[in-house]
């Protein structure tokens, strides 16, 4: 067993859940900002992608929703299971 002044130095159980949700909303973001990317104008300009590079943008917006849903369902889970 810890002494009482070791104990206060750990975070709580609401502290470590925010945190964790803090994180979880950070990924979020960086997902959203990869689909940005996909979607981005580029040069030339006039260039259109191949039907390979359109599957693929396709299936990876598609993973990136996947990914967010995910991580929204952990979000709330970890929001339900606040003391």
């Amino acid at each position: 067993m810890t002494s009482g002044s070791d104990d206060d130095q750990l975070p709580t159980w609401n502290e470590l859940l925010l945190a964790a949700i803090s994180d979880l909303a950070a990924a979020e973001a960086r997902l959203s900002d990869a689909g940005d990317r996909l979607n981005s104008d580029r040069r030339p300009v006039d260039d259109e992608l191949s039907n390979r590079e359109e599957i693929a943008q396709a299936e990876v917006w598609l993973l990136i929703r996947s990914a967010k849903a995910a991580i929204d369902d952990a979000k709330n889970r970890l929001w339900g299971a606040q003391r």
